[in-house]
């Protein structure tokens, strides 16, 4: 008898997907906003179980200045609309990163304060049920090539009972 899981629906997959993504930077230090589309409805009754992130922040094309300190942060989150980078504590906020480069004159050069990448497997993965995610993406650097790329894996579920309606009132009753 194949393995019941999630209210006692069948696993809709089997093995991990990838959902990936990539940003460049348009040339300005004020917080952009990109969204994407996840296909996911706790309604329709599929959510994503994710299991893991990989984010790249991509270096700046010219050569930094000696001395000057530049900055980078990413978020990635479920909650849409936010005028301003979101805070560490903010709610619905899944992954949260600011790398700095100190410049030392030359062209894309070391030293760095920390690694230009995150990677995190979750534990215990968590339930995605909304159907757009959100990545907010400042920078102190007016460069137009600098960004952020990722991909987030995760297994899609069809979900029914309990767990269906704690997926929508975790879910919808934030926006």
């Amino acid at each position: 008898m194949p393995k019941k899981a999630w209210g006692g629906s069948n696993l809709a997959d089997k093995y991990l997907n990838f959902f990936t993504f990539g940003e460049v930077s348009a040339a300005t230090t004020s917080l952009q906003t990109f969204d994407y589309e996840t296909g996911m409805s706790p309604r329709g009754g599929y959510i994503w179980e994710i299991h893991y992130l990989e984010i790249f922040f991509t270096i700046l094309p010219t050569a930094v200045a000696a001395g000057v300190q530049y900055w980078q942060a990413g978020c990635i989150s479920f909650v849409g609309g936010q005028a301003t980078f979101p805070a560490v504590s903010s709610y619905g906020n899944v992954w949260i990163r600011r790398v700095s480069q100190y410049g030392n004159g030359t062209y894309n050069q070391p030293p760095w304060f920390e690694p230009m990448e995150s990677s995190m497997f979750f534990p215990r993965p968590f339930l995605y049920a909304k159907n757009k995610l959100y990545l907010y993406y400042q920078t102190s650097a007016s460069s137009a090539s600098q960004g952020v790329d990722g991909r987030i894996g995760y297994t899609t579920h069809k979900i029914s009972g309990p767990l269906l309606w704690e997926a929508v009132e975790q879910f919808l009753s934030e926006s």
